[in-house]
């Protein structure tokens, strides 16, 4: 049987069978973020989310989703928001997912309403986007953002391009998003600290003030940081080696 057809009946069965949904779905990093996520939300009082960037079987929040909490989910993978909206319609989900390719212009037009988790992993814009985000809101008790470990201890972004494609920047895929220390520098003006890193990808960022609510600590660019996991897996590289091969693209120092 044609391999496309194959696929499309195994989605079929995910929308029809719940139990099967939920043995396929996770967060990275072997469900990590997601085991992390659970346990917060039980302290937060602003229990919706949104998350930029996502696919329909693997994104930060999506056990937050399959425990029927209110979010919203935004892709430009028009495949992915429809596949994302029958899940939601035969699993009963508490779901809203938005079709739309990110820019500086319409990501605050999406916040209209107020979220107590925010996580971005677009591949492209991610600092620009998530500052855009804090200068129109800093409510966010618990901000997820995905850094580039192959930018090593630099403080750099990506120049801005609305229409990023990491693939047509550069072959490797290495060159997109900030850095950790770059993601660091941008907290702090809006008064939020690091507390936890994972899988050397995936950063969560909390207001000062509800460390103690939370019972968290500030850690540092030096606690925080490490490569990521996965990549350095599938490219048998390490971030040394990524760096060196995009090192001479543009990057902005924030």
């Amino acid at each position: 049987m044609n391999k496309k057809i194959l696929y499309y009946w195994y989605l079929i069965t995910l929308i029809l069978n719940k139990k099967k949904l939920n043995s396929k779905i996770g967060s990275q990093n072997e469900k990590t973020e997601s085991a992390f996520l659970i346990e917060f939300i039980k302290k937060v009082e602003n229990k919706k989310f949104i998350e930029f960037g996502f696919h329909p079987l693997e994104f930060n929040t999506i056990h937050l989703m399959t425990s029927k909490y209110e979010g919203t989910l935004v892709d430009a993978n028009k495949k992915s928001v429809i596949l994302m909206k029958l899940f939601n319609f035969f699993h009963n989900y508490n779901i809203k997912s938005i079709n739309l390719f990110l820019n500086k212009e319409n990501i605050t037009k999406v916040l209209k309403h107020n979220f107590g988790i925010f996580s971005i992993d677009v591949d492209g814009n991610d600092y620009w986007l998530t500052k855009e985000v804090l200068n129109h809101n800093t409510n966010f008790e618990l901000m997820i953002v995905e850094y580039n470990s192959s930018f090593l201890d630099k403080s750099v972004t990506v120049p801005y391009d609305p229409l990023f494609n990491r693939h047509q920047k550069h072959k490797s895929g290495w060159y997109h998003g900030a850095s950790l220390k770059a993601f660091i520098n941008l907290f702090d003006k809006k008064d939020y600290a690091l507390i936890k890193t994972i899988g050397g990808n995936n950063a969560f960022f909390t207001k000062r003030k509800f460390l103690n609510k939370f019972n968290f600590k500030e850690i540092s660019f030096e606690e925080g940081f490490e490569e990521c996991k996965l990549r350095n897996q599938w490219s048998n590289t390490s971030a040394k080696q990524q760096f060196d091969e995009i090192k001479k693209l543009e990057m902005i120092n924030v």
